[in-house]
């Protein structure tokens, strides 16, 4: 069986407005083949993906500011050689 392993993004509408949520299918086919009911099964899926955006977004803030930091280093480096 082939297991589809894209996020499946799904506008929703809740009280406020539309949200966009991701859900990852593996976790949602996982939990359909443990006879989960369909709507725990896709909450689950879903709250996962959210992790998983988010993970997404750290670590490009990490990479951002371990590049900022080494840009910093390399500048105190051109300082300290013109110090002489």
């Amino acid at each position: 069986m082939h297991v589809d392993t894209e996020p499946i993004r799904e506008l929703r509408w809740n009280g406020s407005g539309a949200s966009m949520s991701v859900m990852l299918s593996k976790t949602y086919t996982a939990h359909k083949a443990a006879d989960v009911a369909d709507d725990v099964a896709r909450d689950a899926a879903e709250e996962v993906g959210s992790l998983a955006v988010s993970l997404t977004v750290i670590k490009w803030m990490v990479g951002f500011m371990l590049g900022l930091q080494v840009a910093a280093i390399a500048m105190l480096f051109q300082i300290a050689l013109r110090l002489d």
